[in-house]
């Protein structure tokens, strides 16, 4: 099953506290994500940056964004 990412800790709250939030990306938030397959961010800016931290691994998670019901890949 994915994992639910969320840009805030209040976004986090507001979807029930269910997924996960990134507090500190120096704390090296990208290699604790290595181990998911698929990752639903909840808003594009995230998806960019959480695939900029990412590219470069041997088997990246798949980056998505709902978007209209639907979901989009990250850039």
């Amino acid at each position: 099953s994915p994992l639910y990412l969320f840009s805030t800790p209040l976004e986090w709250l507001r979807a029930g506290g269910m997924g996960s939030c990134v507090i500190n990306w120096e704390a090296g938030a990208a290699t604790q994500l290595d181990i998911v397959n698929e990752i639903r961010c909840d808003k594009p800016a995230l998806a960019d940056r959480l695939y900029t931290a990412m590219k470069d691994r041997a088997n990246p998670p798949e980056i998505l964004v709902p978007c209209g019901g639907s979901d989009a890949t990250a850039a």
